[in-house]
């Protein structure tokens, strides 16, 4: 199988109560124009909203009466980034965790719902927090050591600690939602392997977890959880692929079956929901993206290839050998690849399926495509001719999005669990057959030099809260060097050689928009390739360096962010 299952040995729920599934017709009522707003969250008597606002990379929080539109603004802009608003259950404040730069811990704060002085509540949380139903308590998630999370329940003061479950080494407990009864927390359990995620009920009283979905059900990824008020089921926002956007769904409890609410374009962020069950709020989100082509050299001509309504480029780009650009696109709805000239010229649609391609790359010698698709029910690495016939699948299970290929065209480079389930870095023929080890250590965003000799790739290190450069040898995964970087590591980025193998090109994000930075390898500061403005476009999706070093392929775009209120209509 593509994806191996989280095995936790417990049985699901088996009966279902009838009930009457909600929001099977909804309107959608847009409640902010502002196209920055995120985090939102709505009060128990839905008469307001709260969201976080960004602006030029500094965030602010506001509250906003939603009968007649009046907006407040109750935490001033700051560098530190907000996250995760929440109401109190009586509706009279607004509760946010605060990352201050560099602490790589968030702390978190209450302030009155049309502000005031803000009261730090709590310190060291790694997600939003869910309020038991007499609003005395709440539960959150910590992270601690080894990549493990716990669920925390405190009294509504912060006060009385008690950790009710602790997830495995390198698999997060997030997203807990207390359900009405009281009886139960669920949250989601994912895994830094990329397994798939479990939507688990952990019982307050003791300890005992449960799977909330069916057998045949899952979910490559989960960013919110709410309960309805009955407690017949949960909302979510989630995906069943890896790459899909975020969509709202219902869940029944305890039968466990699945419903898609929203079925669109548009991605999905944060769920709240008022106490009566008849509204809920949500930050809707639409990404723009389009490919340029730029000379370096001191002003280089750029040269727009697309018009940006369909997300090219967004996961994943490539020179080809001969000069053209290979590419996704949902220019069909469905994520595929296609193919066009360096001037945008001769576009060509390679894949037309139902799955899902993306992150496409030529072997040197211009024969073959690999990339991922979900065409076998999960994402794995496929090759197929330059033309997308020929298919071959190469992998039966694939870990970490960014690959590369050998300049020799002989091996692929990827992440694969080892024996202990922990990510190691593994080499498969060009031909297919079994996975080589490398390197028994992570090893993501992974870049090979013009020699062959060095893997390039990005860490986590836990002591720095930060990720750092690795440069390991190709050939056994012996470290050679560790640079520090402020990198920006988004679903298809990676880092680019230069060339000569000197230096390694990256995104690094200042005041508020993506640039392209060039770091030599022999210690010297970075120096900077692009100088785009900071307009609307200010977010590098993903980029590729020409083989003579002379010009970049970009795509760049950005998002447009708003709540949206979603009602049932009857």
């Amino acid at each position: 199988a593509c994806v191996a299952l989280l095995a936790y040995g417990l049985y699901r729920f088996t009966t279902a109560k009838p009930v009457t599934a909600p929001f099977q017709n909804v309107k959608l009522t847009r409640l902010t124009s502002v196209g920055n707003a995120s985090y939102a969250s709505i009060s128990p008597d839905g008469k307001f909203i709260a969201y976080v606002q960004t602006e030029a990379g500094r965030n602010s929080l506001w509250t906003k009466a939603i009968a007649t539109g009046s907006a407040v603004q109750i935490v001033p802009p700051g560098d530190a980034a907000l996250y995760d608003t929440t109401f109190s259950p009586d509706g009279d404040y607004v509760f946010y965790s605060l990352l201050v730069v560099g602490s790589g811990s968030r702390s978190l704060y209450q302030i009155p719902v049309l502000g005031g002085v803000p009261k730090r509540v709590l310190e060291r949380i790694f997600s939003s927090i869910t309020f038991s139903p007499d609003g005395r308590q709440f539960a959150f998630v910590r992270r601690v050591d080894q990549g493990k999370t716990e669920l925390v329940m405190v009294n509504a003061d912060g006060s009385s600690e008690r950790i009710l479950a602790t997830s495995r080494e390198r698999e997060a407990f997030t997203t807990p939602a207390w359900s009405p009864d009281g009886k139960i927390i669920a949250v989601r359990a994912s895994s830094n392997d990329a397994y798939p995620n479990a939507l688990l009920g952990l019982s307050v009283r003791s300890g005992e977890i449960k799977p909330l979905t069916q057998a045949k059900q899952n979910f490559e990824y989960v960013t919110s959880m709410t309960w309805l008020k009955d407690g017949s089921g949960l909302l979510l926002i989630g995906s069943e692929e890896r790459v899909g956007n975020g969509q709202i769904w219902h869940l029944s409890y305890p039968g466990g079956e699945v419903r898609r609410i929203t079925n669109d374009l548009l991605s999905y962020r944060s769920l709240s929901l008022t106490a009566d069950n008849k509204t809920m709020v949500t930050n809707q989100v639409e990404s723009v993206s389009a490919l340029w082509t730029t000379q370096i050299n001191p002003g280089g001509r750029s040269q727009q290839l697309t018009k940006g309504k369909t997300n090219d480029g967004v996961m994943g780009l490539k020179w080809m050998p001969d000069g053209r650009i290979v590419y996704g696109s949902q220019a069909h709805d469905n994520l595929d690849l296609w193919l066009m000239n360096a001037d945008g010229s001769g576009k060509r649609q390679i894949t037309d399926d139902a799955a899902f391609e993306y992150n496409p790359v030529a072997t040197p010698d211009g024969r073959y495509l690999v990339f991922l698709s979900t065409r076998s029910g999960k994402g794995c690495l496929w090759r197929t001719d330059i033309d997308g016939s020929h298919p071959i699948r190469l992998t039966d299970d694939f870990l970490g999005i960014v690959f590369d290929i050998s300049p020799d065209g002989r091996w692929i480079i990827f992440q694969l669990p080892n024996s202990s389930g922990k990510a190691a870095v593994y080499k498969v023929s060009i031909d297919g057959g079994s996975p080589v080890l490398v390197a028994d250590r992570p090893c993501v965003r992974a870049a090979i030099s013009p020699d062959g000799k060095l893997i390039a790739c990005s860490t986590y290190d836990p002591q720095l809260r930060r990720q750092r450069l690795n440069l390991i040898s190709f050939d056994d995964g012996t470290p050679v060097k560790t640079l520090d970087g402020n990198f920006v590591l988004r679903t298809s980025q990676s880092f680019r050689w230069s060339p000569d193998g000197r230096s390694l090109v990256y995104v690094e994000k200042r005041e508020g928009r993506d640039n392209l930075w060039r770091l030599p390898l022999d210690g010297k500061l970075p120096q900077p390739v692009t100088n785009f403005s900071n307009d609307d476009n200010n977010t590098i999706w993903a980029f590729d360096l020409s083989r003579d070093g002379k010009q970049l392929v970009i795509a760049r775009g950005g998002q447009s962010a708003d709540v949206v209120l979603i009602s049932e209509v009857k």
